[in-house]
C-alpha cells in the first residue's frame, strides 16, 4: 500500500473468528469483513492528520504577525486589515469557547438536586421535545451559562454571548430570566414573587414566563432522560454561525480611505517611522 507502518499497524488489528456468533458480535464492535478496511483508515487518519498539521502551522504562521503601532492614531489602513482578519478568524471559533465554557459547569451543582450542567442540557431538552424552534433551544442550553463567572448577574453573561446572534426577544427573554424564574422561590428570601408582574406589557413578557415555568424551573431531576451534549451542538453552531449583529462592518478599500484620509495615514506612517 505504499506504508509499510500503515500495513504493519492494520495487520496486527486484524481479528480472527470462529463461528457466525463470534463474527456477529466483532461486527457489532465495529470490526470490518474487509481485510484492506483497516490500512484504508489508517490512511485516511494519516491524511487528516496531516491536514490538520498544515492547517495548523498557516494559523500560527499568521498569527504571529502583529501590528506595530503604539496608539490608535499611529495605526495604518494595512494593519486594521490584519487585525480585521484576526478577528474574524477568532469570531469564527466563538462556538468552540463557548462549548468548552459550558463543560466548565459540570460537578458543579451547588446544592442542587442536579449540577449546571446537567441542568442546561435537561432545560433545553425538555424546550427541544415541547417543539420550540433552534434558536429557542440554544437558548436554553446556554441560559446559565454564566453561573461559575458571575453567579450573582449570571443571565447577563449568556445574553451577552447570544445578542449578536439572536431575536432580541429572546435576548430579553435571557437577560431576565433570573428574575421571572423567581416566582417559584423568592418568597423564601421574604421577596415578592410577583415581581416579574412588572413587565407584563413588555412583548417577550409570555415566552420569558413560559421559558422558566415549563422548561427552566423543571430542569433538577436527576432521573430525566436528558439528551446528550452531542446532540445540541449542530444547533448551536448553525446559530453561532450566523453574522454578528446582521453582519460586521467591511474595511473601507485602501484607495478610497487614501483619497478620503490621505493627510490622516501620511501623519500615522510619520509617526511610526520617527518611532523606529
Amino acid at each position: 500500500v505504499g506504508d509499510v507502518t500503515g500495513e504493519a499497524v492494520a495487520r496486527r488489528c486484524q481479528l480472527s473468528v470462529k463461528n457466525k456468533d463470534e463474527l456477529e458480535r466483532a461486527r457489532k464492535l465495529g470490526w470490518t469483513d474487509s481485510p484492506d478496511a483497516a490500512i484504508i483508515k489508517y490512511e485516511r487518519e494519516q491524511r487528516t492528520i496531516a491536514d490538520e498539521t498544515a492547517e495548523r502551522h498557516y494559523r500560527d504562521q499568521r498569527m504571529s504577525e502583529q501590528a506595530r503601532f503604539r496608539s490608535f492614531e499611529e495605526s495604518t489602513h494595512a494593519e486594521w486589515a490584519l487585525i480585521d482578519a484576526r478577528f474574524r478568524e477568532y469570531q469564527s471559533d466563538a462556538c468552540r469557547r463557548v462549548l468548552e465554557h459550558l463543560g466548565r459547569l459540570k460537578g458543579d451543582h451547588h446544592g442542587y438536586p442536579v449540577d449546571r450542567y446537567e441542568h442546561c442540557l435537561q432545560t433545553a431538552t425538555r424546550a427541544l421535545r415541547a417543539g420550540a424552534d433552534e434558536e429557542m433551544v440554544v437558548c436554553a442550553l446556554l441560559h446559565d451559562i454564566g453561573d461559575d463567572l458571575a453567579p450573582a448577574n449570571h443571565a447577563e453573561i449568556a445574553a451577552g454571548i447570544l445578542e449578536p446572534f439572536i431575536d432580541p426577544l429572546n435576548t430579553w427573554m435571557i437577560r431576565h430570566h433570573e428574575l421571572f424564574q423567581g416566582y417559584h422561590y423568592r418568597e423564601f428570601f421574604g421577596q415578592d414573587r410577583h415581581a416579574r408582574e412588572a413587565h407584563a406589557g413588555h412583548p417577550a413578557y409570555e415566552r420569558t414566563v413560559r421559558f422558566c415555568d415549563e422548561w427552566d424551573q423543571t430542569s433538577f431531576d436527576p432521573e430525566y432522560d436528558t439528551l446528550p451534549l452531542e446532540h445540541f451542538i449542530p444547533m448551536l453552531e448553525r446559530v453561532m454561525a450566523r453574522a454578528p449583529f446582521g453582519g460586521l462592518p467591511d474595511l473601507v478599500p485602501e484607495p478610497e480611505l487614501e483619497t478620503e484620509m490621505e493627510p490622516e495615514l501620511e501623519k500615522g506612517l510619520a509617526r511610526q517611522a520617527s518611532a523606529r
